[in-house]
């Protein structure tokens, strides 16, 4: 499987750099343009280590409680499934934060390529709004990242908080 995503990625960069050979210096390929930007674009990267850090951070604080008796009530995160039970061992939990943050990432590269695409057929339909399509295409990667951010991660840096509160106020030894 890995070795069929190394071809297909070489093929991909490969048919990308024919391309711009093909192409004059002033007009780069689409795929290759867009591509790029939304490669170098730190929107797109931003949100998904953000929001791992605050889950982790959840995660963490959460099972000092765990080890004196506390149940989880974040369904995702107990054996049942289902709210106020048993939660998973530390390495399950890890592993389901990292596959949310992958999704998180994956949410980022796909808003920004369709708003990098959708910028380069505008810009290319008015040129003479290019400096106007462009601000609004950051303004929309920007929001768009910021809103991904919060929404991932507010609740999770809260309940940290309030386990450390708590893990303080019982005396429990957090580590």
């Amino acid at each position: 499987m890995m070795a069929v995503r190394v071809v297909l990625t070489a093929f991909v960069v490969l048919l990308a750099t024919a391309l711009a050979f093909a192409q004059t210096e002033e007009r780069r390929p689409l795929v290759w343009d867009v591509a790029r930007a939304v490669l170098v674009d730190p929107t797109t990267y931003a949100p998904a280590p953000i929001s791992y850090e605050s889950m982790r951070q959840d995660w963490r604080t959460s099972h000092v409680l765990f080890a004196h008796g506390w149940l989880e009530q974040n369904p995702r995160f107990t054996i049942s499934g289902r709210a106020n039970d048993v939660p998973l061992v530390y390495r399950e939990g890890m592993d389901r934060i990292r596959g949310a943050a992958l999704t998180v990432l994956r949410d980022s590269a796909v808003n920004n390529l369709s708003v990098r695409i959708i910028e380069r057929l505008l810009v290319a339909r008015y040129p003479r709004r290019k400096k106007l399509i462009r601000t609004l295409s950051w303004i929309e990667r920007v929001a768009f990242a910021s809103a991904v951010t919060y929404i991932n991660s507010a609740d999770h840096l809260r309940q940290a908080a309030a386990n450390r509160r708590l893990a303080r106020e019982y005396g429990y030894d957090e580590r």
